[in-house]
């Protein structure tokens, strides 16, 4: 699939009654560096046509891969609708080239030992992933959500 710049899709990549990961993949504004932030509601609809709904479980892990060269230290932020970093930061600072994992934290920089709960729609940021002008930086954020 080839998307816009400045663009981002989300979809429900794989579950179970008793987990979900949901990828967002997103690429930068080719002159600007600039991303439109993607609002994920808290309800999929699987292959099968049957609804997920990822409210009610608890985000524990992230994986980050850049694609296309975002810049260096790059911050991707998932805040829920009450304006929180459900990872507390964690996936903060990411590399350019390395596939990342970060797993929920609270605000402290303490990891939740269960997860962090969800209950609300989702919103993915990137910050600082400008690249160079006509390419537009890109790549891809995985979260594993557990009942």
């Amino acid at each position: 699939m080839t998307l816009a710049t400045g663009s981002c899709t989300t979809t429900l990549e794989s579950s179970t009654p008793d987990h979900a990961v949901v990828k967002w993949h997103w690429i930068a504004g080719a002159t600007t560096g600039s991303m439109a932030t993607a609002v994920t509601d808290s309800a999929f609809v699987t292959p099968d046509g049957a609804t997920k709904f990822i409210g009610g479980m608890k985000a524990i892990y992230a994986i980050t891969v850049p694609i296309s060269t975002p810049v260096d230290n790059y911050d991707v932020s998932i805040n829920d609708s009450f304006g929180c970093d459900i990872f507390g930061g964690a996936m903060l600072n990411r590399s350019s080239t390395l596939t990342q994992q970060a797993l929920a934290e609270d605000s402290s920089g303490g990891v939740f030992a269960v997860g962090r709960f969800v209950n609300t729609g989702l919103r993915l940021s990137i910050a600082g992933n400008g690249g160079t002008p006509g390419t537009g930086a890109s790549g891809t954020v995985r979260v594993m959500f557990v009942r």
